[in-house]
């Protein structure tokens, strides 16, 4: 068997398009340098879920995109120019988040291998060449121990010099975000995402939690190799990201930590921000508050199902719940307003402290893709 699955690894490398699909289980076993080395040694185009957001280095000549939930169109764009005829499937479950609702254009390779150590996400979703029962740090290590001859180098020169077309042609305005609207009221959450692109340490740690939050962040923001990103995608339950956040931060002693999380998720677990205070555990909470369930009611509008009470009567002041809890807390209502608080100052601090944006509720957020294959 062992043979079996060297010679696939082989055959998927010596094709003339592979493409690596990369999921969360990559992020959970630290094998993101690990795949960065191999798709450096074939020349290897790589596109993570979104889930993995941040698995590979975003800015890197050799990714692609997310694909799944809330990703732009890069992803699809890429796949059309490219036209793979090998994919590795590695680390995912190929669920309707991290497929874009079971896209056929992930059946379009002639050659499909699946990597998971539990046999029964293989072949689930789609039928592959094969089935591979095995360690995500076994396939990857088996790629960099490839033996290149100098045709095999000659074949990986042609495939950069096309992927750096590639690259070239879908890195246009296509693609580019515009500037921030600075003097908008309420925020647009694109916005805000934008600004907070410039603002993010290179060292960042960024959690975002469930809900319109975590569309913008998987949409607009990008990362770097020395920066990450977490997403309680899985289970999909709100206010995840706050205790996860404060998780995070005996762990990462030395890095920037960043909450992004939206009003509803903040009032369900806002009890945590005197946790944050009480144990000095230093996150920078930044609420996007548009006055209730955003999702929910964007959602139901695209698939033309009934109103319901979806936002509040009255929204939440979190400038003033973080008070209460003697937690160092600002709030804005404009870009402008953000940009002049003292964000050199908040950001250094080594207190935790709470942000609160009121960000126009009528924006619709990233979800088409995903509402259009619930709605079917």
């Amino acid at each position: 068997m062992i043979e079996e699955y060297i010679k696939a690894i082989n055959k998927f490398a010596h094709s003339s398009r592979p493409l690596m699909f990369c999921g969360h289980g990559l992020k959970t076993s630290g094998l993101e340098k690990a795949l960065l080395r191999a798709s450096e040694t074939i020349n290897c185009p790589v596109i993570a879920t979104s889930h993995a957001k941040s698995v590979y280095p975003e800015d890197h000549s050799l990714y692609f995109g997310c694909f799944g939930f809330a990703a732009s169109e890069k992803s699809m764009e890429f796949l059309k120019a490219y036209q793979p005829d090998a994919i590795l499937f590695l680390g995912t479950r190929l669920g309707e988040l991290s497929s874009r609702g079971w896209s056929k254009s992930l059946k379009d390779p002639a050659y499909k291998i699946h990597v998971d150590l539990d046999r029964k996400q293989l072949g689930k979703i789609y039928k592959v060449d094969v089935e591979m029962v095995a360690d995500l740090k076994w396939a990857l290590e088996n790629i960099l121990a490839l033996q290149l001859s100098s045709l095999q180098e000659e074949k990986f020169q042609l495939r950069k010099e096309l992927l750096q077309k590639i690259y070239k042609k879908l890195n246009t305005e296509k693609y580019h975000t515009t500037a921030a609207d600075k003097n908008h009221t309420p925020i647009r959450p694109s916005d805000f995402m934008r600004v907070f692109q410039e603002l993010m340490p290179e060292n960042a740690v960024v959690f975002s939690d469930i809900g319109n939050t975590m569309a913008w962040a998987i949409h607009e923001l990008t990362f770097s190799q020395n920066q990450e990103f977490f997403l309680p995608i899985g289970l999909g339950t709100m206010g995840s990201g706050i205790g996860a956040a404060l998780g995070a931060r005996s762990y990462y002693l030395d890095r920037p930590i960043f909450c992004l999380t939206g009003d509803v998720s903040a009032l369900m677990h806002c009890g945590e921000l005197h946790t944050a205070i009480e144990n000095n555990l230093n996150v920078k909470f930044i609420v996007l508050n548009d006055g209730g369930h955003g999702m929910v009611e964007h959602g139901s509008d695209l698939v033309r199902f009934p109103k319901g009470p979806f936002r509040y009567k009255n929204s939440v002041n979190f400038k003033s719940v973080a008070e209460a809890f003697h937690m160092p807390a600002y709030s804005a209502r404009s870009i402008q307003e953000f940009l002049e608080l003292p964000l050199e100052d908040i950001f250094r601090s080594n207190l935790p402290s709470l942000i609160d944006l009121k960000i126009d509720p009528r924006i619709q957020p990233p979800i088409l893709a995903r509402t259009s294959v619930l709605s079917k």
